[in-house]
């Protein structure tokens, strides 16, 4: 009966340093990777869109669609428990669309652009365990964008002010978010984040997009 006991406790043992081992090799996953779905938003609207043709002097009138979906794929190594350096590709989609008319310079016709913003992030993780699986996340960081914009309209003018040359900027990013580990591998996130003076394609006219996102990470 004591030779049966020690073995049960030995088995025990074996089993619960077993699970500290699997525990303890989870919670040092220092490699992860993930992907989002985002909405994004531009913070551009049709009385901007109207006074930089004006500039240019161009009488008109449009509207800015200025929202798009989009996603981003991502991978991080942690350095140490509470941050982290990730790196990603994003693709914010077709953020700015415009179309319009304009009376001045003559003759009178419309006009219709586009622009898409995509590139690359780096920047660090900030994140804060709040309890039950549940974390705060906080980044601050640059991304190298590309601007894909695509003007037309008859006026030599727009010819002029409008920029259909696909430009490469370094600009700012910073963001907010909260995560909730499913399980020691596996994790949601959902989160804010603001990308500050990207070019719109129209003169020199620079903006700040939004984007809200949700997805997936798997820890390595």
């Amino acid at each position: 009966s004591r030779r049966r006991h020690t073995r049960c406790s030995r088995d025990w043992s074996s089993d619960v340093c077993s699970s500290d081992l699997i525990c303890n090799a989870a919670d040092s996953s220092q490699f992860y990777a993930g992907g989002n779905l985002a909405y994004s938003k531009a913070r551009y609207e049709n009385s901007q869109l109207v006074s930089d043709l004006a500039s240019g002097g161009i009488t008109a009138t449009g509207t800015v669609d200025n929202t798009a979906t989009g996603g981003k794929i991502f991978a991080g190594y942690k350095l140490v428990d509470l941050f982290a350096i990730e790196v990603g590709y994003f693709d914010l989609g077709t953020v700015l669309t415009d179309t319009g008319s304009y009376s001045r310079p003559t003759p009178a016709s419309t006009f219709s652009g586009s622009t898409k913003i995509r590139g690359e992030s780096i920047g660090l993780v900030w994140t804060i365990p709040v309890g039950k699986g549940f974390s705060a996340l906080a980044r601050l960081g640059g991304a190298f964008i590309r601007t894909d914009p695509v003007w037309n309209a008859a006026s030599s003018k727009f010819s002029a002010l409008m920029n259909n040359v696909r430009s490469n900027d370094l600009v700012g990013e910073a963001g907010l978010g909260a995560q909730y580990d499913i399980n020691q591998r596996f994790s949601a996130r959902a989160e804010y984040q603001r990308y500050f003076n990207v070019p719109t394609g129209l003169t020199s006219t620079t903006v700040a997009v939004d984007s809200f996102s949700i997805g997936m990470i798997v820890k390595f």
